[in-house]
């Protein structure tokens, strides 16, 4: 950490040892705690600073996920849309995922560089981690050159439900609404487009 707080970007190997370390607490922390990337006064999801927060834990998430159904895909390109994601998703995992949230900065008009996606199962999603997680962008996400690496952490908040409920109830929906294109999607089980209530 310098003076002003930032941290240097870990290492894949320091990533997974602080991820075995953070997981151990994280299921309980999970149920303590009622919060999310919510909505800020801008409009957009804002994730919890990173670090040692829930929803920022990196690494190995499929060895000690304890039941996550819900993750964070960091390192998106950001002039990856919506339709992009849901389409790459549906060549693994078609039927599999029920939500998924590209976040949109308004003001540019793309997305913010991470996204939350749902899955029915818990070994769904586990399944997900291991296929995406510190993966080259370029061969997880292809159709744009980025030299990101994906980075796949558990949501805090967890479920279908929960994850309308608190986008349905946001600020953010005021914007929302007048562009569909960059709601929350919601799947049905032939991976299908669900209208969002």
């Amino acid at each position: 950490d310098d003076a002003r707080g930032w941290r240097a970007k870990p290492t894949k190997k320091e990533r997974k040892e602080r991820q075995q370390q953070q997981m151990q607490g994280q299921q309980l922390q999970l149920q303590q705690q009622d919060g999310a990337a919510t909505p800020d006064s801008d409009g957009q999801a804002t994730p919890p600073s990173s670090g040692g927060d829930l929803l920022s834990a990196s690494g190995d998430v499929t060895a000690q996920s304890g039941g996550c159904t819900t993750v964070m895909l960091r390192n998106i390109p950001n002039k990856y849309t919506r339709e992009m994601l849901v389409k790459q998703l549906s060549q693994e995992f078609r039927g599999r995922f029920d939500f998924v949230y590209l976040p949109i900065d308004f003001k540019n008009r793309c997305n913010v560089g991470y996204g939350f996606i749902n899955f029915r199962t818990a070994e769904a999603c586990d399944e997900f981690v291991q296929k995406f997680n510190g993966v080259d962008v370029r061969k997880c996400l292809p159709g744009l050159n980025s030299k990101k690496v994906a980075e796949v952490t558990p949501a805090r908040v967890q479920g279908l439900d929960e994850n309308v409920r608190r986008l349905r109830n946001g600020p953010v929906m005021n914007e929302l609404v007048h562009h569909p294109e960059w709601m929350p999607l919601l799947l049905d089980e032939d991976g299908e487009e669900k209208l969002f209530p």
